[in-house]
């Protein structure tokens, strides 16, 4: 199961700006362009400017109109500048910021910069987050410090470290602390995830906790979550508790589950609190899906309480998924009940999506049943997402087939995505153990 935990604040990381995703965007309804002049030294971007077709300085879509980089050691500094050439505010709220890596690229620190280049509280609240890591590269320790050394409490969190530990690589507990590393509820009323293994490091029970330690009731509507296992190890129900430890609705309309393993699928059935069949949120009562060696989905089918092929509220029978290097939904293919393309309720067979560099979606190409891009209702094959420092959405852009934008506007949002259900199973653990690593420390000043 993926644990749904509060965002970690995320920023982007300079060191891999990504030409191709820094593209035109629009002003106006016109889509008069705005186009960025990027400046390279020695292999590295030193300066990006936003200039209009008279290649004149404007702001660019995070409020300023130019971004100069400097390069010393393991540091990355930005600092930020409007067209006339002054030092202006991002979309975080400084001036510019300086990111810190460690020797395999990983950022271990981010501080925010004033106009002398000095470190300020951006607009969430601190001024440095540093990050370290367990040695087999999953994030421990995350803390945000203020304008000095102190550890601040984030208010949008609702903390101020995050403390992640594993046993091989399944993690055991997420602690979030206050600044005197005690532990505290973070924003979302919880203060601990805790998960219980067996001695082969599989996942026997989940449960969310208040600092006090008593019981508390997660982001999905329960408390404790008990997993029952074949001798295989194999997951055959999946039982969600209130913190009383009754059943409980998951916050999806059922409060268990149970999976039976026919050849290469897994049936997937849902039960309410009464024990009655119950459909799931794709309309389906069981679901069949098929997982490669990595326990990714790559193919589900959706069947009626009788268990005969059915379709699920988007009008197809099945989904295919297509993974990219980094483990992401790349392609989506919709499929009918004997397993051939076909075109969803909303016009499509599916789409295919790129990312950015921080893993974001930057772009959605929507396909027919013969896998080429097809416009659908609204005239639209292409959607461009546009995002600001913080990774908020700013804009995004609609293109025809022929690359023509005929579209542009922040509130338009993308159609549905067809992304599988949260995996339920727990990501096997590694076959080694591995030693723990201290936290990074607050820098000198």
């Amino acid at each position: 199961m993926k644990l749904r935990m509060p965002k970690l604040i995320r920023v982007k990381r300079p060191a891999r700006i990504m030409i191709a995703v820094l593209c035109a965007f629009a002003l106006s309804a016109a889509y008069a362009e705005v186009k960025q002049d990027i400046t390279e030294a020695n292999g590295k971007v030193t300066q990006i400017e936003w200039k209009n077709d008279e290649g004149k300085l404007v702001p660019g879509p995070e409020g300023y109109a130019k971004i100069r980089y400097s390069y010393k050691g393991d540091d990355i500094t930005e600092m930020y500048f409007d067209e006339n050439g002054v030092t202006c505010k991002s979309a975080e709220g400084a001036y510019g910021k300086k990111t810190t890596t460690d020797g395999k690229g990983r950022a271990i620190a981010v501080e925010y910069l004033d106009p002398n280049g000095k470190r300020m509280l951006n607009n969430q609240g601190y001024g440095l987050m540093t990050v370290s890591y367990h040695s087999f590269g999953a994030e421990r320790v995350v803390a945000y410090y203020g304008s000095g050394k102190r550890l601040v409490v984030v208010p949008v969190l609702g903390y101020a470290k995050v403390v992640n530990e594993y046993s091989y690589k399944t993690m055991t507990s997420r602690e979030y602390q206050d600044t005197k590393g005690k532990p505290v509820d973070c924003a979302e009323g919880y203060a601990s995830v805790k998960q219980k293994l067996d001695k082969k490091a599989r996942v026997l029970s989940i449960r969310y906790d208040h600092a006090d330690g008593k019981p508390a009731t997660g982001p999905d509507g329960w408390f404790r979550c008990k997993f029952e296992r074949d001798e295989d190890g194999r997951i055959t129900k999946i039982e969600y508790q209130d913190v009383n430890e009754n059943l409980t609705d998951r916050g999806a309309g059922y409060a268990w589950e149970e999976r039976e393993y026919d050849g290469d699928e897994i049936l997937i059935t849902r039960y309410d609190m009464s024990g009655s069949k119950v459909a799931d949120k794709s309309g389906a009562v069981t679901v069949a899906r098929k997982e490669d060696e990595d326990g990714r989905i790559t193919q589900e089918r959706f069947m009626d309480e009788n268990g005969k092929a059915t379709v699920n509220t988007l009008g197809v029978g099945g989904i295919r998924y297509i993974y990219d290097h980094d483990g992401r939904i790349e392609t989506v293919t919709y499929l009918d009940t004997e397993g051939n393309p076909a075109a969803c309720n909303k016009g499509y067979a599916g789409y295919t999506d790129t990312f950015d560099e921080d893993g974001a979606t930057a772009t959605r190409t929507y396909l027919g049943t013969d896998g080429l891009a097809t416009e659908i209702a609204g005239g639209y094959s292409e959607v461009r997402y546009f995002y600001d420092e913080t990774k908020a959405l700013t804009d995004t852009r609609y293109y025809d087939a022929n690359g023509t934008q005929v579209g542009s506007g922040q509130a338009e949002q993308a159609e549905e995505s067809a992304e599988p259900q949260e995996q339920e199973e727990p990501e096997e653990a590694a076959e080694e153990t591995y030693p723990e690593e201290e936290p990074a420390e607050e820098p000198e000043e």
